[in-house]
């Protein structure tokens, strides 16, 4: 299960791998600290869930539509900084399935990561194994050994 932080933070990202580790929740994840970046990044890759950290009013909202229009499926997390009520609306009707306002919890954040994983896995089953390969038919991909 692959996770994309777009986040300028690089602490925060560390802690929060610290903590999903510490779940036992079995992820890879890459980090990119530009908003253009992770968008072409999560339009060329598979990955489960898009965490994006970085609040660019107009931008933040084109950059998700377009993400959806590209049938990029990945669940979105967005970490804002707006208080307004009016723009986590937005950001909701653009494409995140979620929105979180800073400063905030860093469990508070592992918990919703932990949920949007559990509603992937709950709804897709794309795994074939066969001796040591396992294919993964959603992110074609073959994964060979452990």
């Amino acid at each position: 299960m692959r996770i994309l932080f777009i986040e300028t933070d690089a602490d925060f990202v560390s802690n929060v791998r610290e903590r999903l580790s510490k779940r036992d929740v079995v992820f890879t994840s890459e980090h990119v600290d530009t908003l253009e970046e992770g968008v072409e990044y999560a339009a060329r890759e598979f990955f489960v869930v898009l965490v994006i950290g970085i609040d660019s009013p107009g931008t933040l909202e084109q950059c998700l539509q377009w993400l959806r229009n590209q049938k990029v499926n990945a669940r979105v997390l967005v970490l804002s900084r707006s208080q307004e009520p009016s723009y986590r609306v937005t950001l909701l009707d653009a494409g995140a399935d979620g929105v979180l306002v800073r400063p905030l919890h860093i469990e508070v954040v592992v918990a919703h990561l932990l949920a949007m994983i559990r509603r992937h896995t709950s709804t897709v089953c794309t795994l074939h194994r066969h001796g040591n390969m396992c294919l993964d038919t959603s992110s074609k991909q073959l994964y060979v050994g452990s």
